[in-house]
């Protein structure tokens, strides 16, 4: 007897008969060691595929590109990115194909960061907003900013914005992540000036455009009235001549403008003869505005009716005197005074009244003095003169609180002062007239003589710069 693997021989004959396991077709499978890192990143693959491949075909991108026959190979990443890797595994029964997805993923290797940035503006006036960019390479994920390179770390943001006073300014950016830091300061990167320093003043009665300067983006402004217009018994009737009402001072600050773009300035003009004054104004009546000074309405014998003064429209600001009047066929009153920067100017002079004093020999009276920096009233002149005429109110000027204008005392003669003038105002070209800026005309007699004088014109300044402002520090 004989045995063998695949049979029993017993005396020549077989037995039992076996016939060799035929073969079965692998099942693919694999691992890799790492699977993620930077590049270069080398991966060893190990085939774990079953039923005894005999022969392996690796695609480490999936794409045909990296391939290896090899059992168990090494492959080298040199590029980042996530890569699927297929195997297929084959042996004389057939093949099988293992893929796994985004099995590798490569990323670039972290290098310090190279620090730069940008600015949005680097020159202009106080206070100056700058926008800062970081443009840094290498991919940063930290960073500290010195606005003035004087060591001391202002903003952690990655695009931060900061306000920058007069000055010269060197900017420092240190960037940072996980490989290191680098800094980069750009020298005298920021200049920033003052805000202009400046003025403007309209006195020509008319419209006007004023054109805010380069780097001005607030101005204050002052606007007067005109003066009114005194008015004569010729014209009205007697007893109803007097003298104009100032005009009004009104003041703002800080009114917000834009760098080049027009703005209207109307001067009011001073009332002729029984005519009111006009309204002096800035950007608007409902910016800044000063109403001119009034005229005494046509009444009738013996009222005691005066021509009102100017009022504040907008703003903060005086209101212009009233005017004097008379109450009889007599002498008419003095002009009222430009209103002052905290207060109403000053009354004009009551003219004489010759029904209280037959005789027609005493004197009209004083101007009241202005306040507030106001211009004062005229007085009247007494009875008995040529011509007879009072003086005009007095005016106000455009430089901020100043003297008060004081009352013009009534003279025994056509040569008596118009009344004084605040802050700086001026005499008209006649003392009959009203006084610069704003002061009401005289009043005329009712016995011949030229008719009721002229207001004083109106006016309007415009100032900016750092500190400057109505009413005391407008100079």
């Amino acid at each position: 007897m004989s045995i063998s693997i695949n049979s029993i021989t017993v005396d020549g004959r077989v037995l039992i008969g076996t016939s060799p396991p035929a073969p079965i077709a692998p099942v693919a499978d694999f691992t890799g060691i790492p699977v993620s890192g930077t590049f270069p990143l080398a991966v060893q693959f190990t085939d774990s595929s079953t039923n005894s491949p005999t022969s392996w075909l690796w695609d480490f991108k999936n794409d045909g590109t990296a391939t290896s026959t090899l059992q168990n190979p090494l492959y080298t990443y040199t590029t980042a990115g996530t890569f699927t890797v297929k195997l297929t595994a084959t042996n004389s029964a057939g093949s099988n194909i293992a893929t796994k997805t985004s099995y590798i993923t490569v990323t670039s290797a972290v290098i310090a960061p190279v620090a730069d940035f940008t600015a949005n503006v680097t020159t202009g006036v106080t206070p100056l907003t700058v926008n800062f960019t970081d443009t840094s390479t290498n991919g940063p994920t930290s960073w500290a900013w010195d606005f003035e390179n004087n060591g001391s770390t202002d903003s952690t943001l990655q695009n931060p914005s900061h306000i920058y006073t007069t000055g010269t300014y060197s900017v420092k950016l240190t960037s940072t992540n996980s490989a290191g830091s680098n800094p980069i300061t750009k020298t005298n990167l920021i200049t920033v000036t003052a805000p202009p320093t400046g003025q403007q003043s309209f006195i020509t009665p008319g419209t006007f455009s004023f054109v805010a300067p380069a780097g001005v983006t607030s101005v204050c402004a002052v606007c007067v009235g005109g003066g009114g217009g005194g008015t004569t018994g010729t014209v009205y009737g007697f007893g109803n001549q007097g003298g104009g009402g100032g005009g009004a001072l009104a003041w703002a600050n800080n009114i917000t403008v834009i760098p080049g773009n027009s703005y209207t300035v109307v001067v009011g003009a001073g009332g002729g003869a029984a005519t009111v004054g006009g309204t002096s104004s800035f950007i608007n009546t409902a910016t800044v505005a000063a109403g001119g000074g009034g005229i005494r309405p046509q009444t009738g014998f013996g009222t005691t009716i005066f021509a009102p003064g100017g009022t504040v429209i907008a703003g903060s600001g005086g209101a212009g005197g009233n005017g004097g009047w008379t109450d009889s066929n007599a002498y008419g009153g003095g002009g009222g005074g430009a209103g002052g920067y905290t207060a109403a100017g000053g009354t004009g002079g009551r003219g004489n009244n010759t029904n209280l004093n037959p005789g027609g020999l005493s004197n009209g009276l004083n101007g009241a003095g202005g306040s507030g920096g106001g211009g004062a009233g005229g007085a009247a002149i007494p009875s008995g003169t040529a011509n007879n005429t009072t003086t005009g109110g007095g005016g106000v000027g455009l430089l901020g609180t100043g003297t008060n204008g004081a009352g013009a005392v009534a003279a025994a003669s056509n040569t008596g002062p118009a009344g004084g003038n605040g802050s700086g105002g001026t005499n008209g070209t006649d003392r009959r007239f009203g006084g610069i800026y704003g002061g009401g005309g005289g009043g005329l007699t009712s016995s011949g003589g030229p008719f009721g004088q002229p207001g004083g014109g109106g006016a309007v300044r415009i100032i900016w710069g750092p500190g400057r402002s109505f009413p005391s520090n407008a100079a």
